[in-house]
């Protein structure tokens, strides 16, 4: 069935592509639409290895699968795809069939913000709902703001560097994402990406969106099962956990370096808490202990990505009141995780709080990839001597 599915996908994806690449730009006749009950968005940005791998064309299947046993409970299931063949374009899926909704000029880069919010804006007028889910799908970096700079044309917008997604090796800044969705009243953000289960994120994110689903670690290429998360997230109420624990599933009951995947359920409402107990034992300028061998969550030769927790208890030992205060807050916050005992049957994962961080071991580097551009960074570890 899949085999068959992953065909057909790559044949619709790119006979659209080619027609609305080489044809007029006269778009199929939209209905006034009725309020579905909830609009998933999945914004695909496949135009980098994963779309030259296939990947965006296995998990449309997956897809095209969950809407032929599935009516998504009322809702809409719309995706952006800018993938390796021709232009970007808007598509529903429904009863197991693809219907282009809107097509888009590649002059654009999916991963600037002014594509992005041209996007949620026709999502919502073309598929207007009481509520909406954001999917982000791509290549991920956490953090790290490592990639093109653009302005955003708000009074309170600055020049960010770029750091989700990838498009043409381009990639979005979290700080630019957050001022895209900010007010867009997402009800959850699922990242089918790389490195986003970050502290850093999560607070740059706080006002976007009340729950975040993402991953400490690398994503496997496969990504998610959307063939059986896509019906639970449709549910009356997301069920998120059970989206996180069909991740898991999927990957831990795998072989070798298959069996590789954490994930975690972030709720935001209560991130400024944990934020304010950090902020406390931040404040107490400990050194970490000399033995200290922080987790890391990438087999790199220079890491960004260390637990959380373990980084915490280092830093606060000889402070067990503001320990445990902050790990309650750490439980209000991280409300579902799970990880396989390895990643790529390498590297243990022997702490796994939910939330990665950066560790800032000396004056000097807390300006590396943009750090200091973060709000974590300015608003809860930076000290008067930094």
């Amino acid at each position: 069935m899949k085999t068959i599915l992953k065909i057909t996908t790559i044949v619709i994806v790119a006979l659209l592509s080619f027609i609305t690449s080489s044809c007029n730009n006269d778009e199929p006749k939209i209905d006034q639409p009725t309020i579905a009950s909830r609009t998933i968005l999945v914004y695909m940005v496949s135009n980098n290895s994963l779309g030259y791998g296939g990947f965006d064309s296995n998990d449309l299947s997956e897809m095209i699968e969950a809407s032929q046993y599935s009516d998504f409970n009322g809702g809409r299931l719309i995706v952006y795809l800018a993938s390796i063949y021709g232009n970007p374009a808007l598509y529903e899926i429904t009863n197991g069939n693809v219907k282009t909704l809107k097509t888009y000029s590649s002059s654009t880069l999916s991963v600037e913000a002014k594509r992005m919010q041209e996007v949620i804006n026709d999502t919502k007028e073309i598929a207007p709902a009481n509520d909406y889910g954001l999917i982000l799908w791509s290549h991920g970096n956490g953090w790290r703001q490592t990639g093109i700079s653009e302005e955003l044309d708000t009074p309170t917008a600055s020049k960010n560097i770029l750091a989700f997604g990838e498009d043409q090796g381009k990639q979005m800044n979290i700080t630019t994402l957050a001022q895209v969705i900010n007010d867009e009243d997402f009800s959850f953000i699922y990242f089918d990406c790389c490195y986003m289960a970050t502290i850093e994120v999560a607070y740059e994110l706080r006002n976007a969106t009340p729950f975040i689903i993402a991953s400490a670690t690398e994503v496997l290429a496969d990504g998610m099962p959307y063939e059986h998360n896509i019906p639970l997230l449709f549910e009356d109420s997301p069920n998120l956990k059970g989206a996180c624990a069909n991740t898991f599933d999927f990957y831990n009951c795998k072989d070798g370096v298959d069996r590789s995947c954490t994930i975690s359920l972030i709720n935001t409402h209560y991130i400024s808490d944990l934020a304010q107990a950090s902020s406390q034992i931040y404040k107490l300028q400990t050194s970490l202990p000399e033995d200290f061998t922080p987790q890391k969550f990438t087999l790199d030769s220079k890491c960004y990505y260390f637990d959380f927790a373990q980084y915490i208890e280092a830093l606060s030992s000889n402070h067990p009141q503001l320990l445990e205060d902050w790990q309650n807050a750490l439980n209000q916050v991280v409300i579902y995780k799970n990880e396989t005992p390895y990643m790529w049957g390498i590297l243990p994962l022997e702490h796994h709080c939910g939330l990665s961080t950066y560790i800032i071991n000396n004056k000097s580097n807390y300006k590396t990839n943009g750090y200091d551009q973060l709000q974590w960074w300015n608003d809860v570890v930076k000290q008067p001597n930094h």
